[in-house]
C-alpha cells in the first residue's frame, strides 16, 4: 500500500477546502475520506482540544493502519494526500511527517495573518462556538492555549509564520513549496501551473478553482438554524460520515449561506493597526526566509 506522500499543511483559512474539491476531478490524486485526519499533530496545535466543540469539530486518526484506511483504492494515483491544516502550526508535525515518509512533498499556503485571524474568528462565530468579541478573544488567547483549546482558537499565534516556515524549510528542503494566498486569488492559472510543475502532473496545468466558495464565514442571522447546522455535534459528525464527501461539502455550504448575513463584518481599523504592528517583525522574517516581498500584508 502506498504511503501518503503529499501534505497540504495550511495555513488554515487559505482555500485548502476549495483545492480539495478541485483535485477530486483528477485521478492522479487519492484524497482522504476524512479531509483532515490530523495524524501527525501531537504538539502545539493541541489536537484534540478542550475548547467548546473541539471534540466534534476536529477529527483525529492517530493509528497508522486506520490513517491509511482513510483512502479509497485508486490504481491511478500518483499522490495520496492529507489536508490537515494544523500541521503547519504544529511544532511536532514536520518531523513526524518526514519520519513517516522521507519522500513526501509538502504544499504551504500563507495568508495575510491579520485577515487569516479575522476569518478564523468569524469561522468559530459561524459555528456557534465563539461568544467573545474579537478583541476579547485576542486578550484571552494565551489563557485558552493554557487551557488546551485547539489551534482554531489561536487566532494570533497561528499567524506567526516565520518559525513555522523555517521548520518546514529545514526538514523538507526542495520537497516543500510555498504559495501566497493573495497571489493565488489574483492568478488561479499561475498557481496551478506552479503546482503542476512542482508535482509533475501535466494534467493539472490547466486546472481552475470551482466558482463555488467553500467554508465561507460571516455573521449569523438565523442563530437557531445555525446552531443545528453549523455547531459541531455528535449528530453532525454522524451525518458527515454518511453523506458522500463531494456532495456533502456543496450541500453544507448552501445551507450555511442560508444561515449567514450577506454582509461580512469588517475588522475595525484600530484593531487592524494594532495587529499590523504586532506582526510586523515576523512578516519581515518570512520575507527573508522566502526571499519575497510581502508589502501588501503591511497596513499603511
Amino acid at each position: 500500500m502506498q504511503k501518503v506522500n503529499l501534505f497540504f499543511v495550511g495555513t488554515a483559512k487559505s482555500s485548502t477546502t476549495s483545492l480539495y474539491q478541485t483535485l477530486m476531478d483528477y485521478s492522479d490524486f487519492n484524497l482522504p475520506i476524512v479531509k483532515e485526519p490530523n495524524c501527525f499533530n501531537i504538539g502545539s496545535s493541541q489536537v484534540p482540544g478542550k475548547g467548546p466543540g473541539d471534540q466534534y469539530a476536529t477529527e483525529v486518526i492517530r493509528d497508522l493502519r486506520k490513517y491509511e484506511e482513510n483512502y479509497k483504492s485508486n490504481l491511478h494515483e500518483k499522490y495520496k494526500c492529507d489536508f490537515s491544516v494544523s500541521y503547519l502550526y504544529d511544532n511536532s508535525a514536520p518531523d513526524l511527517i518526514n519520519n513517516y515518509n522521507p519522500e513526501a512533498k509538502v504544499v504551504v499556503i500563507l495568508r495575510n495573518p491579520i485577515d487569516r485571524a479575522w476569518s478564523h474568528y468569524l469561522h468559530l462565530v459561524r459555528d456557534c462556538r465563539e461568544e467573545l468579541t474579537f478583541e476579547e478573544a485576542l486578550k484571552n488567547e494565551n489563557k485558552r492555549i493554557f487551557d488546551c483549546y485547539e489551534f482554531s482558537w489561536h487566532y494570533f499565534n497561528l499567524g506567526l509564520y516565520s518559525t513555522q516556515v523555517a521548520r518546514y524549510k529545514e526538514i523538507f528542503g526542495e520537497r516543500v513549496k510555498f504559495f501566497i494566498y493573495e497571489e493565488i486569488l489574483k492568478d488561479n492559472e499561475g498557481f496551478f501551473k506552479e503546482l503542476s510543475s512542482f508535482l509533475d502532473i501535466p494534467a493539472l496545468h490547466d486546472a481552475t478553482f470551482s466558482k463555488q466558495r467553500f467554508n465561507s464565514t460571516g455573521s449569523v442571522k438565523r442563530p437557531f438554524i445555525a446552531a443545528i447546522v453549523n455547531k459541531p455535534s455528535y449528530l453532525r459528525s454522524m451525518l458527515r460520515a454518511l453523506v458522500p464527501r463531494g456532495f456533502g461539502s456543496k450541500l453544507m455550504e448552501s445551507v450555511r449561506k442560508f444561515t449567514m448575513d450577506d454582509k461580512k463584518p469588517i475588522l475595525p481599523d484600530d484593531v487592524k493597526s494594532s495587529l499590523a504592528e504586532a506582526y510586523s517583525k515576523d512578516i519581515v522574517e518570512v520575507e527573508k526566509l522566502l526571499n519575497i516581498d510581502l508589502a501588501f500584508w503591511k497596513v499603511k
